[in-house]
């Protein structure tokens, strides 16, 4: 009988073109000193970690920017509210003065019953 070989998958080369001769291994990395620059090239992972870094940062922005504008709104209304009280305060002080000039205007009246409306008016 005639042993088959299984079917396996080609083999993959075990290094990249353009790799080291076999024997030479790579130099350990020199120690970083804290004066080095970082390198400019950046991992897709850490793009990744930056790019939702900059989407929570926005929306805490955004967040704070709501606010503001929200208590803005409520001292403007609040302050409108003060005015209507104001302007309120101020009509009814003219109403009282001219209930009590009406007043003193029927005490001097010559009729008696207009005289004694005047009196309790007052």
């Amino acid at each position: 009988m005639v042993r088959r070989r299984p079917r396996t998958a080609p083999r993959r080369p075990v290094a990249p073109v353009g790799a080291r001769s076999p024997g030479r291994r790579r130099r350990a990395s020199a120690p970083t000193s804290p004066h080095a620059q970082p390198s400019a090239v950046v991992a897709p992972a850490d793009w990744w970690a930056r790019i939702q870094e900059a989407v929570g940062t926005l929306a805490a922005l955004g967040s704070l920017a709501v606010l503001g504008f929200t208590w803005l709104s409520l001292q403007q209304v609040d302050n409108e509210q003060a005015l209507i009280r104001n302007e309120h305060a101020l009509t009814r002080e003219g109403q009282v003065t001219d209930r009590y000039n009406a007043a003193v205007g029927n005490i001097g009246d010559d009729s008696l019953e207009v005289r004694l409306g005047g009196i309790y008016a007052l």
